[in-house]
């Protein structure tokens, strides 16, 4: 058992309870639908007030990892994530598989068309474009939709079987190479009509946007993505330091 610090300077009491908590749910001590301790488990556990355990659970709740409700107690709903590494560009598929997901592509649509204003910028070309739709499931649950356009000079095919897998891994054997490097934007966005459709949640829930133009080795454009990432099922892990002064 981990022991709070009861010390001057120390962090709130009900904020060492909750990522305690966290933690257990996190590594599996308590399971997904399982019901965690009574409010007096806790209590005599760490020698706390109610007000404190009652603060720490509902902050819980509000992050998403339980759920309390009359006659069941408080249950655990949180779900572990699909998390992606920004430090180094590789596909979503490797991603997926190295968390030892199950990916799947149930959905593709492919068509020709003159690609939107933004496309045409990144591309520096109004000429006709490849777009591909996709919609990604790890462990048979919709996680992302992607679409994205691919410059038609590039001659990648058009049937919806060559794009069931990985669109990099794709690149690869179209072009020789996978894309050498990227610039993203991140923003946060809700859904509605098509996108909400097809990732199966409701209008409204939050959605974590990457629009992404990719470049080959000779720093020419290969691929303008915009993917729309579930906000319950996907994060971004990213590594930073301080910028020396010299």
């Amino acid at each position: 058992m981990k022991n709070l610090d009861f010390g001057r300077g120390a962090k709130p009491l009900y904020m060492q309870l909750k990522e305690i908590i966290r933690k257990d749910i996190e590594t599996g001590v308590y399971a997904r639908h399982e019901t965690i301790p009574a409010e007096i488990a806790f209590q005599n556990e760490y020698g706390v007030s109610r007000i404190t355990v009652r603060q720490a659970i509902s902050s819980l709740e509000q992050e998403g990892y339980v759920e309390r409700s009359r006659g069941r107690g408080t249950q655990v709903i949180w779900r572990k994530g699909i998390e992606e590494d920004v430090n180094q560009l590789i596909s979503l598929t490797d991603e997926f598989e190295q968390q030892g997901h199950a990916i799947d592509t149930p959905y593709v649509e492919v068509v020709r068309e003159i690609p939107p204003a933004q496309v045409q910028k990144a591309f520096e070309s109004m000429e006709e474009c490849l777009r591909v739709d996709r919609i990604r499931t790890a462990d048979g649950e919709p996680i992302v939709f992607f679409r994205t356009w691919i410059p038609g000079t590039l001659g990648f095919p058009e049937k919806r079987e060559a794009y069931s897998g990985s669109l990099y891994r794709l690149y690869e054997t179209v072009t020789g190479a996978q894309p050498a490097m990227s610039h993203d934007i991140l923003y946060s966005d809700l859904a509605t009509g098509e996108i909400a459709r097809q990732l199966g949640v409701a209008e409204g829930a939050p959605l974590l946007v990457r629009q992404r133009s990719g470049y080959d080795q000779h720093n020419d454009p290969v691929e303008y993505t915009i993917s729309y990432f579930r906000g319950d099922r996907y994060r971004y892990h990213i590594d930073l330091s301080s910028r020396q002064s010299h």
